[in-house]
C-alpha cells in the first residue's frame, strides 16, 4: 500500500471519528431533554396527586 493511500485511510478514520463523536454529543443532548421532560412530568404527576387528595377531602 502507498504512503499515499495510508493517508486517505488515515483521514477516513478521523472523519469517522469526529462524526460518531459528533452523533455521540447529539444523543448526549437529546438523553438530557428526556431527562428534564420526565422530571416536568414527575412535577406535574405530583400537582395532580396533590389536587386529587384535595377533593378527596370530606
Amino acid at each position: 500500500m502507498k504512503l499515499r493511500e495510508l493517508g486517505k485511510l488515515g483521514k477516513t478514520r478521523e472523519t469517522r471519528e469526529k462524526k460518531f463523536s459528533i452523533l455521540n454529543s447529539q444523543f448526549s443532548i437529546l438523553n438530557s431533554q428526556f431527562s428534564i421532560l420526565n422530571s416536568q412530568f414527575s412535577i406535574l404527576n405530583s400537582q395532580f396527586s396533590i389536587l386529587n387528595s384535595q377533593f378527596s377531602i370530606p
